[in-house]
């Protein structure tokens, strides 16, 4: 089955666009000029979600990521020792070494996982990046969390809400369909 990107308005194209900034349907919506009612419309529509899908391609591609890449080095932060990195910073008798030249022979794995480093009157202060939120991210990607539900009607039907905005017809019909399946 094809999906035919080609159909979709110019708005919806943008919103894809913008979406694929921050991956934030809120803020999509805004810089693109559409309600958030519009966006949620769009993020339901398979050509708007082949159009992201493609995006997301592009992007890896151009960066020359994969999925096994951010993987590892999420790992790498998760499990990195910082008593290797302090190691790089404690000071030597070699003073040809600039503090640069010491992190950068740091091993990859303890490398990708500072942050930053910083020089203040009491010599360098490391920074290393957050474990947990790369555990968290990790448990994500592996479906450990659940970031969204989904509610069904009886029998696995598409559940209607009955919302503050609806009319009253608009209210009865979204409960006779929940009702009746």
């Amino acid at each position: 089955m094809s999906i035919a990107v080609d159909e979709l308005n110019d708005r919806a194209r943008r919103f894809a666009a913008e979406y694929l900034i921050d991956f934030t349907v809120s803020r999509a919506a805004q810089r693109a000029g559409v309600s958030r009612r519009i966006a949620t419309e769009y993020m339901n529509d398979p050509r708007v979600q082949a159009l992201i899908q493609d995006g997301k391609f592009k992007h890896t591609e151009a960066v020359n990521a994969s999925v096994a890449m951010v993987l590892g080095r999420l790992v790498q932060i998760a499990t990195a020792n910082m008593d290797e990195a302090l190691r790089a910073l404690e000071p030597t008798d070699d003073q040809t070494r600039s503090l640069s030249e010491r992190l950068s022979g740091l091993p990859d794995h303890v490398r990708y996982s500072v942050k930053s480093v910083e020089l203040t009157k009491y010599g360098p202060r490391l920074t290393m990046h957050d474990k947990i939120a790369a555990l968290a991210n990790l448990g994500r990607y592996f479906g450990m969390f659940t970031d969204k539900v989904e509610v069904a009607g009886r029998d696995g039907t598409p559940f209607h809400p009955i919302t503050e905005t609806m009319t009253l017809q608009e209210a009865a019909e979204a409960y006779r369909l929940t009702i009746e399946g």
